[in-house]
C-alpha cells in the first residue's frame, strides 16, 4: 500500500516517500507556469526557519508569494537574469529583455531587442530581433541604417509591411492591415510615430519610458496610483499594493494588505487581509495592531477551529503540510 509520511523536524516540514511511484513535490500554489510576485514578505516561522516564499522554498499561499523571486511551477525561483524566467511584471535587469517568458541578453546581432526596439550600433529591431546596421533586412528588403530598412521603419518613414517600425522609440501609427507594398512599405500611408510616452503607443514588447509609465491596451499610460495599471515590477504608490495588473488602496480593514503584511489604523494582516483590530485572526487569536500569526501555509500550524490548511495542503500533526493531489498527507 502506498504510504506517505510527513515528519516536522525543527519546524521544516521533511516528506519521506514509499512506493508513491511519482513525484511528491507538487505544491499548492502550482499553476503550470509562472505566478506570485515578488515583495516584502519572508515567509519565515517563529523560531526564523524558512517555510516558504525564498528562492529554492515552495511558494507561499497567503499574501505574497516569493520574496525576490518567482513562483514557477510551485517553487519560488531567482528570476531576472539572463536565462532564468522572467520577474513580476514580465522585467529583467538592465541588460536583458524578457523574451517569451525567459530573460535574454538584448541588443545585438540575432539576439532580442531591448526596452523600446533599441539595438545596438544603429541596428533594426525586425520582427523583435536585431538586424546589424549595413546588412539586409530580413523579410523587408532594403539595407539597416540607423534604425531604418532604406525606405521604412525609422522616425517619419512610413511603416515597413505589416505594419512593423525598426528604429527604436517609434510604433506605426494607422495601419490597418492588408500587407506589404512596394518598396516594403506597408502601403497604406501608416507612419513610424514616436512611442513610449505618456499617452503614446507602447513601443516594441510593451515597453514606455520612465518608471512612472505603463503599457496598458496598447498605450502607455500613468501607473502606481488608484486604479491605475501596475508600475515595472508590479509596484505601486504608497498605500496601494498590485492586484490583477491594477493599483488597488490597501492597508485599510478590509482592504488587501500593503507590502506583504502591511496594515494600518490598528489592522493586522491576516493570510493577506487587513482585519480591524479587536476582530479574530485566523489562529483563533485577537487583532492587536500586529500581524496575525500565520497559518494554513505549509510548515505553520493548521487554522483553528477545524485544523484546515489553504488549498492543496493538508493538516498533518497540527502543521499544514503540502498534500498530493490524489493522496493527500
Amino acid at each position: 500500500m502506498r504510504r506517505l509520511v510527513c515528519l516536522a523536524v525543527s519546524s521544516v516540514v521533511i516528506w519521506v516517500a514509499w512506493g508513491c511511484g511519482g513525484d511528491s513535490n507538487t505544491s499548492a500554489s502550482d499553476d503550470g507556469g509562472v505566478g506570485g510576485t515578488t515583495g516584502s514578505s519572508s515567509g519565515t516561522l517563529p523560531d526564523g526557519s524558512t517555510a516558504c516564499g525564498t528562492p529554492g522554498a515552495v511558494c507561499c499561499t497567503n499574501g505574497t508569494a516569493c520574496t525576490g523571486s518567482v513562483c514557477v511551477r510551485g517553487t519560488c525561483q531567482a528570476c531576472g537574469g539572463p536565462g532564468q524566467t522572467c520577474c513580476a511584471g514580465q522585467t529583467c535587469d538592465s541588460n536583458d529583455v524578457c523574451n517569451q517568458g525567459v530573460c535574454a541578453q538584448c541588443g545585438g546581432a540575432g539576439q532580442p531587442c531591448c526596452a523600446e526596439g533599441t539595438c545596438a550600433s544603429g541596428g533594426c529591431c525586425v520582427n523583435n530581433h536585431c538586424t546589424p546596421s549595413g546588412t539586409a533586412c530580413p523579410n523587408i528588403g532594403g539595407t539597416c541604417g540607423s534604425g531604418s530598412c532604406g525606405t521604412c521603419g525609422g522616425a517619419g518613414q512610413p511603416c515597413c509591411q505589416n505594419g512593423e517600425c525598426t528604429a527604436p522609440a517609434v510604433a506605426c501609427s494607422g495601419f490597418g492591415g492588408g500587407g506589404g507594398g512596394g518598396g516594403g512599405r506597408d502601403g497604406g500611408g501608416a507612419q513610424c510615430v514616436a512611442c513610449g510616452g505618456a499617452g503614446q503607443r507602447c513601443c516594441a514588447n510593451g515597453t514606455c519610458s520612465g518608471a512612472t509609465l505603463a503599457c496598458d491596451q496598447g498605450n502607455c499610460q500613468t501607473c502606481g496610483g488608484a486604479g491605475q495599471p501596475c508600475c515595472p515590477g508590479q509596484s505601486c504608490g504608497a498605500g496601494f499594493t498590485c492586484a490583477n495588473d491594477t493599483c488597488r488602496a490597501c492597508g485599510a480593514a478590509g482592504q488587501p494588505c500593503c507590502g506583504g503584511q502591511a496594515c494600518t489604523g490598528g489592522a493586522c494582516c491576516d493570510r493577506g487581509a487587513c482585519i480591524a483590530g479587536g476582530a479574530t485572526c485566523s489562529t483563533g487569536a485577537a487583532c492587536n495592531g500586529t500581524p496575525c500569526e500565520r497559518c494554513g501555509d505549509p510548515g505553520y500550524p493548521c487554522c483553528p477551529p477545524n485544523d484546515t490548511c489553504s488549498p492543496g495542503n493538508c493538516c498533518n500533526n497540527r502543521i499544514c503540510a503540502v498534500g498530493v493531489p490524489g493522496r493527500g498527507c
